[in-house]
């Protein structure tokens, strides 16, 4: 009896242990998929790389955002593309919260948009410099920066 008693509380230990690490093991392979996703493609002669964000507040109301980039490969390298898009991009949205004096909300990197874009955010780069365009559904603004400004030469 001990010995059935143990292998049946076994038995259960085991499928609860392996009920609670299979999101776990699911989430993680999401995650090593998502680190071996490159974020940047080349299409006609250009970088280009685009993510969305989900902004979600205290009260439940949702923002959605798009963040894209462009810039030509004879520009710059695809390293910098990427570390000017990632850090950008961040400061940008961190920026216009501030501004707005909202709440912080809590966000999320989604991978497609449900719908179309409360905010998007466009850096368009060239030889000569960068414009950051903010597009919400009733304002359109150009931010136009040259090279030496934006790296402070």
């Amino acid at each position: 009896k001990n010995t059935n008693m143990r292998t049946i509380i076994s038995f259960l230990v085991l499928s609860i242990l392996l009920s609670l690490t299979a999101p776990l093991a699911m989430g993680q392979q999401d995650i090593q998929a998502k680190m071996r996703q490159d974020i940047v493609s080349i299409k006609e002669g250009r970088f280009t790389a685009q993510e969305f964000m989900l902004l979600t507040y205290h009260d439940e109301s949702t923002i959605q955002v798009k963040i894209s980039a462009s810039a030509p490969v004879d520009v710059m390298s695809r390293d910098f593309f990427v570390s000017f898009f990632s850090s950008n991009s961040i400061l940008m949205l961190i920026a216009m919260l501030d501004e707005a004096g909202d709440e912080i909300p809590a966000i999320r990197e989604i991978d497609e948009l449900i719908g179309d874009p409360d905010i998007t955010i466009n850096f368009v780069m060239t030889r000569n410099g960068v414009q950051t365009q903010v597009i919400t559904f009733d304002t359109r603004e150009n931010y136009t920066l040259s090279w030496d400004e934006v790296l402070g030469f």
